[in-house]
C-alpha cells in the first residue's frame, strides 16, 4: 500500500516537473520569436542585444558594445518604425507625456494620450522621439508603458552622463596636454635664445 502511494507521488512529481519544463521551453521559444526582429536589427549593425524590454507591439534593447547603441522597433497601423540611436551622441533624454481631462458625469478623469522618449544630440542633430504609447492605436488603458518609459529614461540618462564625464575627462586631458606643450615650447624658445641645448628634451 505504502509503495503504491510512493509510486503515485513519484508519477505526480514527474508530471509536474515535465509540465514546468514544457512551459519554460514554450515561453523561451515564444520570447525568441518575439525578439527575433530586434536581434536581427542589432546584428545588421554589428551588435548584439544585452538588455531589452518588450510590450504590445514594441521592442527596445541596448547593444552589448559598451552599451552605446539603442535599438527600437515599434509596429503601428500600416508601418513599422525602426530607430538606432548612438548613445554617445545623446546630450539629453526626456520623457514627455501628453494628457487631457475628460469628464465622465460628475467626475473628471485624466487620460494619457501619448508617451515618448525625446532625445537631444550634440552637434545640432535633429531631435528624435521614440513613442512608447499612443491612445490612437494602443489599448486605451495603460499597462506598463509609463513605468517602462521612466525606467528607460533613467537608464539612458545614466549612460549619457557617463559618456559626458568621459568626454569631459578626455577634453581636460587634451587641454592639459596642449597647455604643457605650449609651456615646453616656450621654454625651448627661451633656451634657444639663451643658446642652451634643451630642445631635444622637450621635443614633441
Amino acid at each position: 500500500m505504502n509503495s503504491n502511494i510512493a509510486l503515485g507521488w513519484s508519477i505526480a512529481a514527474l508530471a509536474i516537473l515535465g509540465l514546468i519544463v514544457f512551459i519554460r521551453s514554450r515561453n523561451k521559444n515564444r520570447d525568441k520569436k518575439i525578439l527575433a526582429p530586434l536581434l536581427s536589427f542589432a546584428r545588421e549593425n554589428n551588435s548584439e542585444i544585452s538588455y531589452f524590454d518588450t510590450w504590445d507591439k514594441t521592442l527596445i534593447g541596448l547593444g552589448d558594445k559598451e552599451n552605446n547603441s539603442l535599438f527600437f522597433i515599434r509596429n503601428i497601423p500600416e508601418r513599422e518604425i525602426r530607430e538606432k540611436i548612438n548613445l554617445s551622441e545623446v546630450s539629453e533624454c526626456r520623457m514627455l507625456k501628453t494628457e487631457r481631462k475628460v469628464k465622465y458625469g460628475k467626475e473628471t478623469v485624466i487620460v494619457t494620450d501619448r508617451i515618448v522618449l525625446a532625445f537631444s544630440f550634440y552637434k545640432h542633430k535633429p531631435e528624435v522621439c521614440l513613442e512608447f504609447y499612443n491612445s490612437d492605436y494602443d489599448e486605451l488603458t495603460l499597462c506598463d508603458e509609463l513605468q517602462l518609459a521612466l525606467k528607460w529614461t533613467g537608464m539612458i540618462k545614466s549612460i549619457a552622463n557617463t559618456n559626458r564625464e568621459w568626454k569631459d575627462n578626455e577634453t581636460g586631458k587634451n587641454n592639459e596636454s596642449i597647455f604643457l606643450k605650449q609651456v615646453f615650447k616656450s621654454k625651448i624658445a627661451k633656451n634657444k635664445k639663451e643658446k642652451r641645448p634643451f630642445e631635444k628634451e622637450f621635443s614633441f
